[in-house]
């Protein structure tokens, strides 16, 4: 297997290959798009996901473009940024005692609230509290 790969004028690297699937995923060099590649069916099922997605208007990626690789498909979704929210929360979880506080609640709030919108329009409206300690849920 190629650890990078050239797509759409654009060189990825390796990044893994989620098992459940068999999709690669990849990384640009420059980190602003992320390659998922893959069996044809397994893609188009995955774009079809991601589409309807953000017509209900959850909080993902812009697809960027889509294609045929050989004898695979991918798409190229754009990258939201350098570090996930999930690692935000875990660097103010580890600090003293303010959880998911500051600049880094407020970053949340954003895809929280149309993830909220997104399960409110597609009929799933059961969301769960969550403490993040100190007090503060949501």
């Amino acid at each position: 297997m190629d650890n990078t790969l050239l797509v759409a004028g654009k060189r990825f690297e390796y990044i893994k290959t989620r098992d459940h699937v068999s999709v690669r995923v990849f990384k640009s060099e420059d980190t602003t798009q992320f390659l998922r590649i893959g069996n044809k069916k397994l893609i188009a099922k995955e774009v079809a996901l991601h589409r309807n997605l953000i017509r209900y208007g959850f909080p993902v990626p812009p697809i960027i473009s889509e294609g045929e690789y050989g004898r695979e498909a991918y798409y190229i979704e754009q990258s939201l940024g350098k570090k996930h929210l999930s690692d935000l929360f875990l660097e103010d979880y580890r600090a003293p005692c303010d959880p998911v506080g500051g600049k880094d609640w407020e970053t949340y709030q954003t895809p929280r609230m149309a993830y909220q919108t997104a399960c409110k329009n597609t009929g799933i409206i059961h969301i769960r509290r969550i403490d993040y300690g100190c007090g503060r849920k949501i």
